[in-house]
């Protein structure tokens, strides 16, 4: 987990990293560190371990993160990416600042931002949602893991970023379980707290086409609307335009979102 520490009043920024490890982070956080905002990368179990670890596994993880964070008095907003939309929503269930406050206790979870993220419905999981959607040539599967081809990757995940660079970045990614992949979201913490969207329009992971889609039925009936945000990046804008994420974000934080 990487950790920039701050002393102020905002809320501190939580990034469950997906399919990646902190340092694929690293320019959000010099973003945010510029405003005076600390912000804490966690790094998932699913991710390059030799355990298989399950979603469940990752949002108990997320969970303990932010009620951490809470029990400290500190407000948090959740700022998830990719795959980590699933564990993020399920692991924040009762660390809302609402519950919090119902039960006479600071800290809690501010709002919700998803980054090209996957919002799903109750009873939806990663295999579900994507089924058809993602490219297989760039992944190889061995037991329990999922190994990226590098070259590939390249080409989708940071597809608006110069090849070479591109691919650095790819190479940084490590193996991720495979049982993540069926775990099922049973928490919809978007209908209970303050969220947002970053859709990126020029994303090769998750087209933009599936993107409005995964808002548009997890908002089906529910009082509490996803604010979203049209972007024009790639499937990683943490690497290829932080400054851009950190300039939402910050809206966020400080209420002034007009969305």
């Amino acid at each position: 987990m990487a950790t920039n520490s701050k002393h102020t009043d905002n809320p501190t920024i939580v990034v469950p990293g997906s399919f990646s490890t902190p340092p694929l982070y690293s320019g959000f956080i010099d973003q945010l560190s510029t405003h005076d905002y600390e912000t804490v990368v966690i790094e998932l179990p699913s991710v390059g371990g030799s355990t298989p670890a399950t979603m469940t596994d990752d949002a108990a993880h997320i969970q303990s993160v932010i009620a951490g964070l809470a029990n400290e008095g500190k407000d948090s907003i959740l700022v998830m990416h990719s795959y980590g939309g699933i564990p993020g929503t399920e692991g924040v269930k009762g660390f809302s600042k609402n519950d919090r406050e119902a039960s006479s206790k600071k800290g809690g979870v501010r709002a919700l931002v998803y980054v090209t993220a996957l919002v799903v419905a109750p009873g939806a999981s990663l295999a579900s949602t994507i089924e058809g959607a993602g490219n297989i040539d760039a992944v190889r599967i061995e037991s329990d893991f999922m190994y990226l081809n590098p070259i590939i990757n390249a080409q989708i995940t940071f597809s608006d970023l110069p090849s070479a660079e591109a691919e650095a970045w790819a190479a940084k990614m490590p193996h991720h379980s495979t049982a993540t992949f069926g775990g099922e979201l049973s928490y919809p913490a978007y209908r209970y707290i303050p969220s947002f969207y970053l859709y990126m329009e020029e994303d090769k992971v998750l087209p933009s086409s599936l993107q409005h889609k995964m808002v548009e039925l997890a908002t089906q009936g529910n009082d509490l609307p996803i604010r979203t945000y049209s972007c024009n990046a790639g499937h990683f804008p943490f690497v290829s335009a932080p400054a851009m994420v950190a300039d939402i974000v910050k809206k966020v934080a400080e209420g002034s979102d007009t969305t």
